[in-house]
């Protein structure tokens, strides 16, 4: 997902669930470059996408609210986080819902903490920021930065 939502050249071709997922990112960056309340509905398109215990969407939605809620904190996204977080709860697993609960209050394991302010600052290093994305779970990590790299686009 990442090297498209970057407007990168693809290498191969996406599935039609990963051309349905990178619509919905892209719709939602405009969301929230418009500062529209739509971009709760995009969210909610995310949640539960995906398999395993934090799946993919959940992981996709909790890089971008960390990213938000910690580096555009100057912006008030109190409604946002309140609406993602009660659809959280219902419509994904628990622990997931209190991983995107945290991030909505800018808090997470400490790697995507490193790897979103290395975004920003330039340091951690991208060696560094790489390796603590590639060690937070099985995809998890990757999905988390795809979050991340909506909310870096959008504004």
């Amino acid at each position: 997902m990442l090297v498209p939502l970057l407007d990168l050249p693809l290498s191969g071709t996406l599935s039609t669930d990963q051309v349905t997922v990178l619509n919905i990112l892209h719709t939602l960056r405009q969301a929230l470059r418009d500062n529209d309340l739509a971009a709760r509905l995009d969210i909610d398109q995310l949640l539960g996408r995906g398999s395993g215990l934090t799946p993919s969407g959940d992981d996709c939605v909790l890089g971008l609210l960390l990213m938000l809620n910690r580096w555009q904190a100057n912006k008030d996204w109190c409604s946002l986080n309140q609406a993602v977080i009660d659809a959280t709860y219902q419509k994904t697993t628990t622990i997931s819902a209190n991983l995107i609960e945290c991030a909505a209050a800018g808090q997470a394991d400490e790697r995507l903490l490193n790897v979103i302010d290395g975004i920003v600052t330039g340091k951690p290093a991208i060696a560094e920021c790489t390796e603590h994305v590639l060690s937070w779970g099985s995809s998890s990590g990757i999905d988390a930065l795809a979050g991340m790299a909506v909310a870096v686009t959008a504004f």
